[in-house]
């Protein structure tokens, strides 16, 4: 084998080395950058979590005063229409 073809298969190897370093180097990119935003999303659907039960809670109270209320108006009905009767 001649020092060309030393040269040119030594190339070579180097070159597919440099490319397959490349294409690791933009998947381990990739996948810290998918991380990343895995992370982010999972702090913010906990935030959400959070916000909607407070919601929820603040809907229910809602809803049970208004039926405390209904049930007195009903009473009250009640009361007069057996007056008038």
């Amino acid at each position: 084998m001649t020092e060309w073809g030393v040269f040119t298969i030594f190339t070579s190897i180097v070159v597919f080395l440099v490319t397959i370093c490349t294409v690791v180097v933009k998947v381990t990119r990739t996948i810290n950058d998918n991380t990343n935003a895995l992370e982010l999303l999972s702090v913010t659907l906990k935030e959400f979590k959070a916000d909607n039960k407070t919601s929820h809670d603040k809907i229910w109270n809602k809803f049970d005063d208004v039926d405390k209320e209904v049930n007195d108006h009903e009473t009250r009905i009640t009361v007069l229409e057996k007056r008038n009767l």
